[in-house]
């Protein structure tokens, strides 16, 4: 499905170069156009979720990074005014 979304498939032609691939024709592994569709539509959620987990993930860490940074700014002008007296 990725290959003929890309329009890789259904050219006058589609080669690798002297790669050699290994194949599962499991019947796990093949299936209907609905059913591949399905698996594939099953797969992008999981990707989003695990994006979405991640991005938020990544957002709390620079919130604690600016916050982390800004009590030290802060800490670091209390300890210049204490000094300056």
């Amino acid at each position: 499905m990725t290959c003929n979304e890309a329009g890789l498939i259904g050219q006058e032609m589609f080669a690798i170069d002297g790669c050699k691939l290994p194949s599962n024709a499991s019947k796990e592994w093949s299936g209907t156009h609905k059913e591949l569709k399905k698996k594939h539509q099953k797969i992008d959620r999981a990707v989003r979720r695990i994006m979405a987990k991640h991005r938020k993930e990544d957002e709390s860490k620079q919130e604690n990074s600016h916050t982390h940074s800004e009590a030290k700014k802060n800490s670091k002008s209390r300890s210049y005014r204490n000094t300056a007296n």
